[in-house]
């Protein structure tokens, strides 16, 4: 794997423990993790794949505002 690669493995590793600590940070942790995997994703011509990774980024962005505001 490349360092691309490892970097995203990580933070998404991190993002999911701080979520499971009930830490907000996670969130947009998630996002750059899911980014960067939108990134690996299109050099490697997985559009299916690309799309999928999209659809976690906004997921995330709703999961952090609904945590924000309380809801």
């Amino acid at each position: 794997m490349k360092t691309l690669d490892w970097t995203a493995a990580v933070l998404c590793a991190i993002g999911v423990s701080l979520l499971a600590y009930k830490i907000i940070w996670g969130w947009p942790v998630g996002m750059v993790s899911n980014a960067m995997y939108i990134g690996i994703a299109w050099r490697k011509e997985l559009r299916g794949l690309c799309a999928v990774e999209i659809f976690l980024v906004i997921i995330n962005a709703v999961g952090w505002h609904h945590w924000a505001i309380g809801g």
